[in-house]
């Protein structure tokens, strides 16, 4: 009997969750309950035996989480937080989360990877497992693996590549460790079977396209070492003959600012504005669904600045939006 341990680095798993709820052609989030399916399925196959004889005996979460007063601020994230944590008790799944820390002005969830690493080690060296399945990207987890083959413990990689736009409208790339690829048994380039539609068990049923099951704050995610990065050159449209409101031509960063949404792209959109329409990243939406935006829908917002000095809209909030 094959017993498999599944072990999630959260950030990692919300970042590329999002990725396919919001800008990948599938507009669909991973499911917990159909990744947990497939990995049996592959075990299965790669052990030559029936899917009974292949069973998840542990599974575990790890992610940074913000305080109550701090997820508050940020419109329904408290309830996105809960709803997906009850996904997760459902699945059976062991959560473990970590306090933010302030880091040069950031907040980062330190310590997941270590803690992450010591849980699956301990689990490991007291036989609990023949196959670790890994939901990670990052090389420091490499040590790990290591370890892992050592014990004789196999081990599965889920990992995925795929490029983005950040909340400030930077394009940047995920990127699976090299090295971690190639120190594991069962390493699988997750968007490569996507794209050839061979895992379509591992998403949300369609249906629960608005139902943001997995929460919609992305600010956290810490974007990997060989990122590469470019200012955002799509197309803006241009201003129609209406006339400008006086207070968006005397705005300064900072400004709390109301006005309507001029298009809605692949987890960005745009906001009606002098000269040069703001850019706005789902991330920064605070009360209701970036799904839920419609081109001429009114929103407020607080004018503030990226990192290239272009102005872009943050803390964008719908008017009149759906409290929960």
């Amino acid at each position: 009997m094959e017993k498999i341990g599944v072990f999630y680095d959260g950030n990692y798993f919300h970042h590329v969750s999002n990725y396919y709820f919001y800008t990948h052609s599938k507009k669909r989030r991973l499911s917990v309950a159909g990744i947990h399916q497939f990995i049996r399925t592959r075990v299965a196959e790669e052990s030559n035996l029936g899917i009974n004889l292949c069973q998840i005996v542990d599974a575990h979460y790890f992610r940074g989480r913000s305080t109550a007063y701090e997820a508050s601020q940020r419109g329904n994230q408290l309830y996105y937080d809960r709803l997906f944590d009850d996904i997760l008790t459902h699945e059976g799944v062991t959560t473990h989360y970590l306090p933010m820390r302030n880091a040069y002005g950031r907040r980062e969830d330190k310590g997941v990877d270590i803690t992450l690493a010591l849980e699956v080690y301990s689990q490991a060296v007291a036989g609990k497992y023949t196959t670790v399945a890994l939901v990670i990207s990052d090389g420091e987890y490499v040590p790990l693996v290591r370890k892992l083959n050592a014990l004789g413990v196999k081990v599965m990689l889920l990992a995925w590549d795929f490029d983005y736009l950040n909340h400030e409208g930077i394009k940047k790339q995920t990127r699976a460790s090299y090295e971690l690829l190639e120190r594991s048994n069962f390493p699988l380039r997750m968007h490569e079977l996507i794209d050839e539609g061979s895992v379509e068990g591992i998403f949300v049923a369609s249906e629960n396209r608005n139902r943001n099951d997995e929460g919609a704050d992305f600010s956290q995610w810490d974007d990997d070492d060989d990122e590469t990065e470019r200012p955002y050159q799509g197309t803006v449209t241009e201003l129609d003959d209406e006339e400008d409101d006086p207070a968006h031509l005397n705005a300064i960063e900072g400004d709390e600012l109301h006005s309507e949404i001029l298009s809605i792209k692949d987890g960005f959109g745009f906001i009606r504005f002098p000269n040069n329409n703001l850019f706005f990243h789902y991330s920064d939406v605070e009360n209701c669904e970036f799904s839920e935006l419609q081109p001429g829908e009114k929103v407020k917002f607080i004018l503030s600045s990226g990192n290239g000095g272009q102005d872009i809209a943050k803390r964008v909030r719908k008017i009149n939006a759906k409290i929960w």
